[in-house]
């Protein structure tokens, strides 16, 4: 599919459940993974297709690829920023100021990690909905902080 050959031609890593899921997305969602691919994000990232797992048990896993490549080892927390368009603030404020939220994080056994306690807030504050694909991006490694980026996309049913 020339989509997945444009993702990994970003450095944009996904996951099986982001692969299976391709065919599932509604036409809105597939023009948000263009878009994620326009940003041409600065940092690693790897997205994420928002479906009720992530939105109802708040669940969203980090790929084990993404986390043998650029994390040395698993965390217990992680902290999630929006972009400056979001909040008003720019990246570097909201990290010198505490902003965003803490995530609590759990290895699978598989080798990634899911992101569990504090992200019902942060999916609640940021108005996720299922089929938006979010864009989490790996600002810094010490501590370990995500810009994510929220591309509105629709659920299948559109």
């Amino acid at each position: 599919m020339l989509l997945l050959k444009r993702l990994g031609e970003e450095g944009i890593i996904t996951n099986e459940r982001f692969l299976s899921s391709l065919c599932e997305m509604s036409r809105t969602s597939r023009k948000a993974v263009h878009e994620a691919i326009m940003m041409k994000p600065r940092h690693p990232c790897f997205l994420v297709f928002m479906k009720p797992i992530n939105i109802f048990q708040t669940r969203v896993y980090i790929p084990a690829k993404f986390m043998k490549k650029h994390m040395s080892s698993p965390p217990e927390t992680i902290r999630i920023i929006q972009p400056p368009q979001l909040d008003g603030m720019s990246t570097e404020e909201q990290q010198e100021q505490g902003g965003g939220w803490t995530i609590h994080v759990s290895v699978q056994d598989r080798g990634g990690l899911t992101l569990t306690k504090g992200l019902v807030e942060f999916v609640r504050e940021s108005r996720i909905r299922m089929g938006d694909i979010c864009v989490f991006e790996l600002i810094s490694s010490f501590p370990f902080v995500f810009k994510v980026s929220i591309l509105r996309g629709g659920s299948a049913a559109e």
